[in-house]
C-alpha cells in the first residue's frame, strides 16, 4: 500500500480513511456520536465542544508490515466551546527501488501528513458543531504534493442518546506530477446511548462516495467501576451483504482502556487475516 498513490475512483492521501485512537479503533470505529476527548476533532469536530478540561493525547498505531501511524492532539476549552490541535504523521519505511528489468537499484521512502486545527461551539441546547481545517503533505520519492481538507460535525444529545453527523476530507485533491487524485470524501451518521448500567452502545453508517462504499460499524463499551473500559466492534461493508460479496472490509475489533489520575491508556487490536493486525495504543492526560 502506498500512502499517496491513486486508489479506486483515483482518490489519494488513504490515510485519512485509517482509524484514529486506540478507543475508536476498539469501539470497531463507531465514532461519529461515540468520540470524546482531544482525538474528536479528527472524527467529527462538533464533539471537540464537549470538552471539559485541556487535553493532550498521543496515539502510536502498528499497521501492516513497517507501516506506522502516529498521532499527536492538543484541546483546550473555550467559554462555549473549545479549540483542538493535531498532527498526524504516517511511514512506511524503506521501499526497494527497482528498475526495468526488477533488479533492486535501492530504496526510498513515502510519507503522509496531516496537520489540524479544529473549533467546536455549542449552539444552545444539546446542539454543537464544529470545524477541521486540515494541511496535507505526501511525499514518495522526489515527488510531493500538498493541500487543504476541511471536516464538518455536529452532535446531538437527546436525554441519554447522542447523535453525530460528520462530513470529513472535503478539498480539491491533491496534485502528483500531472495526475490528481480526489480526497477521500467520506460522509457518517452515527448514535450512541449509555445505559445506567455502564454500557455503552454506538452504531454509525458512513458513505465514501468516490470510494463507491458504504460502511456499517458497531462498538460496545463496558465500564468496570469507572476506572477499566472493556470494548468490542464490527465493522462490514454494505458491499459484502450482497451476495457472492466478498467480505472485504469486515473487521473484528477488541480493546481496553485505564483510567487514572488523570490519564487514560487504551489498547485496541484488529486481526486481518493475511494481511496481518492493527495494534493501537494510546495516552492521553487531562490537566
Amino acid at each position: 500500500m502506498a500512502a499517496g498513490r491513486a486508489y479506486p475512483a483515483d482518490t489519494t492521501a488513504a490515510f485519512l480513511k485509517l482509524g484514529f485512537d486506540a478507543r475508536t479503533e476498539g469501539l470497531g470505529n463507531s465514532c461519529a456520536a461515540a468520540t470524546e476527548g482531544a482525538g474528536a476533532a479528527a472524527l467529527n469536530p462538533g464533539a471537540l465542544a464537549l470538552i471539559k478540561a485541556r487535553e493532550f493525547g498521543f496515539t502510536h498505531s502498528a499497521l501492516f508490515g513497517d507501516i506506522r501511524h502516529n498521532s499527536a492532539n492538543y484541546a483546550q476549552p473555550l467559554e462555549n466551546g473549545a479549540f483542538g490541535l493535531g498532527i498526524q504523521y504516517l511511514t512506511q519505511g524503506a521501499i526497494e527501488q527497482r528498475d526495468s528489468d526488477r533488479r533492486i537499484i535501492g530504496e526510498y521512502k513515502s510519507y503522509d501528513r496531516a496537520v489540524n486545527l479544529a473549533y467546536g461551539r455549542n449552539f444552545g441546547g444539546d446542539i454543537r458543531l464544529g470545524l477541521n481545517v486540515k494541511y496535507l503533505t505526501s511525499v514518495i520519492e522526489d515527488e510531493s504534493a500538498s493541500g487543504f481538507a476541511f471536516d464538518l460535525g455536529g452532535v446531538y444529545e437527546l436525554g441519554k442518546v447522542r447523535l453525530g453527523l460528520a462530513a470529513r476530507n472535503m478539498g480539491s485533491g491533491l496534485k502528483f506530477m500531472d495526475r490528481t487524485g480526489r480526497l477521500p470524501l467520506s460522509l457518517a451518521f452515527g448514535a450512541a446511548y449509555r445505559l445506567n448500567n455502564g454500557l455503552l452502545l454506538a452504531f454509525d453508517i458512513k458513505n465514501s462516495p468516490y470510494d463507491r462504499k458504504t460502511v456499517v460499524s458497531l462498538g460496545t463499551e463496558y465500564t468496570v467501576f469507572s476506572r477499566v473500559f472493556l470494548r468490542a466492534g464490527y465493522t462490514k461493508s454494505a458491499e459484502s451483504l450482497n451476495p457472492g460479496g466478498s467480505g472485504i472490509g469486515d473487521a473484528l475489533t477488541g480493546g481496553m482502556g485505564l483510567n487514572f489520575l488523570n490519564c487514560k491508556l487504551d489498547y485496541a487490536f484488529s486481526p486481518y487475516g493475511e494481511l496481518g493486525n492493527i495494534q493501537k495504543l494510546s495516552l492521553a492526560a487531562g490537566f
